[in-house]
């Protein structure tokens, strides 16, 4: 349940909040994480390898085994809406999930849970941060002319992109204040040293872009992706 006295978050997000690592760890809190790990899809053996091969080769994503019907489906999203809803918009939503108890999800619905899933998006994004760091490393070493070329615009997108998901981070945190926001937004320091290479970056690429800096930016541009 969402509590309205803790910003409308549930237990386990609390848990994750504080680091009440036995809460976490207890296994009904694991098999609901595990759930949700999933985003729907079941599997016994080999998950992993199955979702990497699944992202190489998407007709593999029909062979996944999904829920059977809507009702169960969507029972997690259910469980967390529910007290939002009024006793006749639940028996309305409980009288539409018996009707299309028996519709097994099509194509489209099954692409659309393995792609939205919490495991596909972590395993594209180590595919994704991995093509990042081999043309970054490519842009130090072999291909860095005083002209903009694909690989460094590729770059670019990519730590620009980065940049504006940590600003997304910030402005998602649980808080009223934008200021409360950012104090606990530096509470990780891992946050704080991902804005200070995105920036550090950034300052590389104009220096860059100067002809008569463009050493001192190729220098920096080579300290800045020892943290990457």
């Amino acid at each position: 349940m969402k509590l309205a006295n803790w910003s409308r978050q549930n237990c386990l997000q609390l848990a994750h909040a504080c680091d009440h690592q036995e809460l976490i760890a207890h296994p009904c809190s694991q098999r609901i994480l595990n759930d949700i790990w999933m985003g729907g899809m079941r599997a016994r053996k080999s998950v992993n390898l199955r979702v990497i091969l699944s992202i190489i080769f998407f007709p593999l994503i029909l062979t996944w085994e999904f829920p059977a019907n809507e009702q169960e489906l969507s029972a997690l999203n259910d469980e967390e809406d529910s007290e939002e809803e009024s006793p006749t918009d639940q028996s309305e939503a409980q009288e539409h999930r018996s009707t299309d108890s028996s519709t097994a999800p099509g194509i489209y619905r099954k692409f659309s849970l393995f792609y939205n899933s919490p495991i596909t998006t972590f395993w594209a994004d180590v595919f994704a941060y991995i093509v990042f760091l081999s043309i970054f490393t490519f842009t130090m070493l072999i291909k860095l002319p005083h002209a903009l070329h694909w690989n460094e615009c590729y770059v670019v997108a990519y730590i620009g992109t980065f940049g504006c998901d940590l600003i997304r981070q910030i402005l998602v945190t649980k808080s009223a204040k934008l200021t409360r926001k950012f104090a606990i937004w530096t509470q990780n320091w891992w946050n704080i040293l991902d804005a200070l290479a995105v920036m550090a970056f950034f300052l590389a690429f104009t220096l860059r872009m100067d002809q008569r800096f463009f050493t001192e930016g190729r220098v920096l541009y080579c300290v800045n992706i020892v943290y990457w």
